[in-house]
């Protein structure tokens, strides 16, 4: 019994990349900081809302600025900056948090 082995050639085609319709320039970064967003164009807009959580803040009576005793620190404290998008993609409205760690 002498058969000659054919190898057998694959026949199935290598699946093309998904592609999913976002390129690295679409991305919208988030601010990590007011630094960053200082250095924006849409500044106006950054600091307009921080100002409104800072006074929504105050209205709502969350903190009071008293006296430090001695050897006594503040509570360290951290600033969210969050953009909203509107289902087309666009800015829909900014987002500011302030948050103690």
């Amino acid at each position: 019994m002498s058969k000659i082995l054919e190898w057998r050639t694959p026949r199935r085609l290598a699946a093309k990349p998904i592609q999913r319709g976002v390129s690295p320039t679409d991305i919208i970064m988030e601010p990590l900081n007011l630094a960053e967003v200082r250095r924006t164009p849409q500044w106006y807009e950054w600091e307009t809302v921080t100002w409104t959580e800072v006074r929504t803040l105050e209205a709502n009576y969350t903190y009071d600025l008293v006296l430090l005793p001695p050897r006594m620190r503040a509570l360290d404290h951290t600033v969210q900056l969050q953009r909203k998008l509107a289902a087309d993609g666009s800015i829909a409205k900014y987002k500011v948090r302030v948050c103690v760690r």
